[in-house]
């Protein structure tokens, strides 16, 4: 889920630097990347922590491994709304940049029936669907399958977009190595060349 929002983010800095109107803030996804790393934390502490045994003899989730779950639901769903505001502004995105929304889609689909297989095994716990003892069936096909996928189209997604140079690669949460990366983008509009997004969005405003 990181992954989807570092690639929003990139998508939302292009948009904020050629749009003049309400913006999304980017600190939101430093926030959003803090619950990421809040939801792992209880995710871990509720599987080695935590849970115990009911009275047919499954294991029990902990209070740990639900908050964890119900936090990346909340998180998701806040991506999602995030991406669904991005759609409307997506022209500013250069060209070379809108693999983007192909792959966010997608990855959001898979993380979502990802989510909803965590969900069952939390609150639901059955044979089915166990975090220990459950269908391996389920599992592979709503979990394992779904991660596996996510990580090619990510990968296959690092090959389309534009290299970015050396000096300014590093985490997204990392606003001066984006405004870096931001800077060496050259768009030339109609040839599918790039230039500086705040160009790109003036080049925009005096086409109009």
């Amino acid at each position: 889920m990181n992954k989807v929002a570092n690639s929003i983010h990139i998508s939302v800095e292009w948009i904020n630097a050629s749009e003049t109107s309400t913006k999304i803030n980017p600190k939101l996804f430093r926030i959003i990347q803090g619950l990421i790393i809040l939801g792992v934390i209880l995710g871990i502490v509720g599987i080695t922590g935590g849970g115990s045994q009911s009275s047919n003899g499954s294991f029990a989730p902990s209070t740990s491994s639900k908050a964890g779950i119900l936090l990346y639901i909340a998180i998701f769903a806040i991506i999602t709304i995030i991406f669904a505001k991005m759609l409307s502004k997506v022209s500013a995105l250069p060209r070379q940049e809108r693999p983007l929304l192909i792959h966010m889609p997608l990855a959001l689909l898979a993380i979502a029936i990802r989510l909803v297989y965590g969900t069952l095994c939390i609150f639901v716990n059955n044979s089915t669907f166990s975090l220990f003892n459950g269908s391996i069936t389920a599992d592979v096909v709503m979990a394992v399958a779904e991660e596996v996928f996510v990580v090619i189209i990510t990968i296959v997604l690092g090959f389309i977009l534009p290299r970015v140079d050396p000096m300014v690669q590093g985490g997204i949460s990392n606003e001066n190595q984006l405004g870096a990366y931001q800077s060496q983008q050259l768009i030339q509009p109609g040839n599918g060349g790039y230039m500086k997004p705040y160009e790109a969005g003036n080049e925009t405003g005096s086409s109009s």
